[in-house]
């Protein structure tokens, strides 16, 4: 009897350790197989700033600005004449090396320049002179603070027209009729390509590419390309 009660109370004291062990075993912490990933994106991130913002950071044209020096190199230079007449023909793609940075460019056809800001009222003086000489006409220079015997006091720079024709902006001296009508190109002219003529006898609205030329009695306007 006794050693039936001894043997209850061992098969108890075994059942009870039983249940703690497996009691510590379902409590206790679970260790991973396989220790936690290392996030290196955001440790990059933090590390070298925002990947986003490097990502986005433009490269530096190398080949582009070597071709853009190659250019200015290859370039003309400006001259000292350039610099005291205040500009030179040019194309808007043809600044010359040295221009100074206020010049600024002025579109005008096959004579378009780069130019001076201080020297914008000359030029137009000197295309008008250009332009009164080939019709005909003659410039007069003002001559405000100079004392020439035959300088005629005037108050600006104008182009002086022969009898019988009238300056015209942009035109030049343009032939006139007895009427004081301005003579106009006509249809049969502009279809030519040309209309005899002396320099003071240009129609109104002659093409701007057309020149004069002198040939005796035939001299005539005419177009600078004449299609033959």
């Amino acid at each position: 009897m006794k050693r039936l009660f001894i043997l209850i109370i061992a098969l108890f004291l075994l059942s009870s350790c039983t249940q703690d062990q497996t009691a510590l075993n379902a409590s206790g912490p679970r260790i991973p197989k396989k220790g936690p990933s290392i996030p290196t994106k955001a440790l990059q991130a933090n590390l070298l700033g925002s990947t986003e913002a490097v990502a986005k950071k433009p490269k530096t044209d190398i080949a582009g600005m070597i071709d853009r020096i190659d250019q200015d190199l290859e370039g003309e230079d400006i001259t000292t004449e350039d610099i005291e007449r205040g500009w030179y023909y040019a194309r808007e793609n043809e600044k010359k090396w040295g221009t100074p940075s206020s010049w600024i460019w002025k579109k005008d056809g096959f004579q378009s320049y780069w130019i001076s800001p201080n020297a914008l009222e000359e030029v137009n003086d000197i295309q008008i002179d250009e332009l009164c000489r080939e019709t005909a006409g003659y410039f007069v220079v003002s001559c405000i603070e100079r004392e020439l015997p035959h300088c005629e006091h005037i108050s600006d720079s104008v182009c002086r027209c022969p009898n019988e024709t009238r300056w015209i902006e942009d035109q030049g001296c343009i032939l006139v009729n007895e009427l004081d009508e301005l003579v106009r190109l006509g249809a049969e002219d502009l279809k030519n390509g040309w209309y005899l003529g002396l320099p003071n006898q240009k129609k109104l609205h002659t093409p701007s590419n057309w020149i004069w030329v002198e040939n005796g009695r035939e001299s005539r306007w005419q177009n600078a390309s004449p299609i033959h």
